[in-house]
């Protein structure tokens, strides 16, 4: 993990460097806020990361408001990933030599961290540096999934998804369960089902998919399934007992 972030903010310190290496210095603004400059330079920045960040997520097929909001929240409540790169790349000290000494001294260094980032995202857009900028974010947002959830890394086998979907239901059920498959095929399009099976209980659908073949909805189904667990999307109550059948009564002779 640490190399992969070092691959991040390499590139990003050579630019930093270069781009700011004079201390630009801008009019300070009154009220102990960030110049001008900077202010809009946050604003769009903070846009594109908005931007960039739910496209990022739609092309991976989060597309439910409910995840997009989970990963958001994740990645501001926990600013240590950003934090790391605006300081380890000296984009701090960038910002340090052309904000208002007021504004630094009013301001959490958390949120500094995060102006400073969104700040570059908007040069790095400004002067065209597309291939730093989908460093600055899709390379970004790739290395924060995965440090979050570590078992959505590489995870093609929908047998070894499927046993990680047992051991997530198991922790809510305190019983392990049988995941089982059902499809239904027509000339274009396939519906494919995961249930849960416990003995003596009855079956729980626990995610059902359409798609145009069998194999790509079966692994995208299971891989679904357990990004929802992992980020607590899915709860489900444990599956109702059977109701023993009565035996008939003998009749006397």
């Amino acid at each position: 993990m640490a190399k992969q972030l070092r691959q991040i903010i390499s590139p990003l310190s050579a630019y930093i460097t270069t781009r700011f290496q004079r201390a630009l210095r801008w009019p300070g603004a009154k009220d102990n806020k960030l110049p001008a400059h900077l202010q809009i330079a946050f604003m769009r920045g903070e846009s594109l990361l908005r931007e960039r960040f739910f496209s990022y997520l739609e092309g991976r097929h989060m597309d439910d408001a409910e995840t997009q909001l989970f990963f958001w929240r994740q990645l501001r409540e926990n600013p240590e990933l950003l934090t790391a790169v605006s300081q380890q790349s000296g984009l701090h000290d960038a910002l340090k030599r052309q904000a208002d000494a007021g504004w630094l001294s009013h301001t959490e260094i958390e949120m500094q961290h995060y102006t400073a980032y969104c700040c570059l995202l908007w040069d790095l857009k400004v002067q065209k540096e597309q291939q730093l900028l989908v460093i600055a974010t899709d390379r970004l947002f790739a290395h924060f999934s995965s440090s979050l959830f570590p078992s959505e890394r590489k995870q093609s086998d929908p047998e070894q998804l499927k046993r990680e979907i047992r051991k997530r239901l198991a922790q809510q059920w305190n019983i392990r369960p049988e995941i089982k498959e059902s499809f239904h095929t027509t000339d274009d399009a396939v519906t494919f089902t995961l249930l849960a099976r416990l003995p003596a209980h009855h079956p729980v659908e626990l995610i059902v998919l359409q798609g145009k073949r069998l194999k790509p909805t079966r692994l995208k189904a299971c891989q679904d399934l357990l990004r929802d667990l992992e980020a607590g999307l899915f709860k489900s109550d444990m599956p109702e007992m059977r109701t023993p059948k009565k035996s008939s009564a003998t009749d006397p002779f």
